[in-house]
Order: C-alpha cells, then sequence, then structure tokens
C-alpha cells in the first residue's frame, strides 16, 4: 500500500493561520495567504471540473507573477504534475516536451501564445490550452476559467509515490 498525502497541505495551513497576512507581492498587488490559497483551489478545481486527473501533466510557460504561483500551489492540490516548459525553447522544443510528457493542458502566458499555438494541434495529449492575458483560438481565458471555478478546497489524497514536476534539462548540444 502507498502512504498518502494531503495535496497542498502547506498552503492549506499558511491560510489558516495567516489569512490576510501579505503572502506575494506582486508589482503593486499584494495577494494575502487566504487568496493564494483560494486562487490555488480555484485552479486545481478548475481542471479537475476539465476531466483532469491525479498525476496528468500540465505544461507551465509563465514569467514570475502571482500566475506562476498559482501553477506550483494549485497544480500541487490538483495532483497534477508541474511540466516546467523553459521561455527560451523555440516551437519544436516545447512540442516534444509537450509529447514525451504526455501533457493533457498547458498554461500560457501571453508572449508564448504564438508559440504554443503553432505546435498544439500537434501534442497527442494535448486537450486544453489555457491562455493568461490573451484568449486561445480553441482553449480558454486563464481569468474567466478561474473565476468560474470553485475556491473550496480539493481536499485529495494524493498518493506518495505521484509525481509532481517534471523539468526537462541539457546542455547546450543535446535534447532535454
Amino acid at each position: 500500500m502507498t502512504d498518502t498525502l494531503e495535496a497542498g497541505y502547506d498552503i492549506r495551513w499558511a491560510a489558516e493561520q495567516f489569512r490576510e497576512r501579505p503572502a506575494v507581492v506582486f508589482r503593486d498587488r499584494t495577494y494575502s495567504f487566504r487568496e493564494v490559497n483560494g486562487r490555488a483551489n480555484r485552479l486545481a478545481n478548475g481542471l479537475r471540473a476539465l476531466g483532469l486527473q491525479t498525476g496528468d501533466r500540465v505544461g507551465v510557460l509563465v514569467n514570475n507573477s502571482i500566475h506562476s504561483v498559482d501553477a506550483v500551489f494549485g497544480l500541487l492540490k490538483g495532483g497534477f504534475c508541474i511540466v516546467a516548459l523553459n521561455s527560451r525553447h523555440a516551437p519544436p522544443e516545447h512540442l516534444g516536451i509537450l509529447t514525451d510528457a504526455g501533457c493533457k493542458a498547458v498554461i500560457v502566458a501571453s508572449p508564448y501564445s504564438d508559440m504554443i499555438q503553432a505546435v498544439a494541434a500537434d501534442a497527442p495529449a494535448l486537450r486544453h490550452v489555457i491562455g493568461i492575458g490573451w484568449q486561445p483560438k480553441t482553449g480558454l481565458a486563464y481569468d474567466a476559467f478561474l473565476e468560474g471555478a470553485s475556491d473550496k478546497e480539493p481536499a485529495l489524497e494524493i498518493p506518495g509515490d505521484t509525481i509532481s514536476r517534471l523539468t526537462y534539462t541539457s546542455g547546450t548540444t543535446g535534447k532535454p
């Protein structure tokens, strides 16, 4: 039998302890622990509502922002695996990673929209493109997606051997 873990326990605990205290400051906006936890819950619940299951891989191509915080905690709370995409990669490299990892969804900030839209249809497992600051041709706008999801705790027990992050790396001449 595999041990289980409460998904996202750390941020839930912090939100219960420090509710309205500042957790993240990004540019001119401060987010409380309660807000960060609620955003993570919305992302986890929204992806679950799309049919994603524990262990499913989700590509993430965003700059440092509140959205990167959402991705880390939200994907953890949903029991998903973050597949970190590198902004320096070209479309074929993104396609290779999305395909190899079997990503079922990808969250993409607007500066990278063209790159992902160029390869999304060719990634065999990819079902959902979620755009931050843009509307994918066949996908979801992040803010509306988050707004439509529940902020309730997902309260999932995740098997202890569930992969939570895949990071592809390589030298300057090899494939990741």
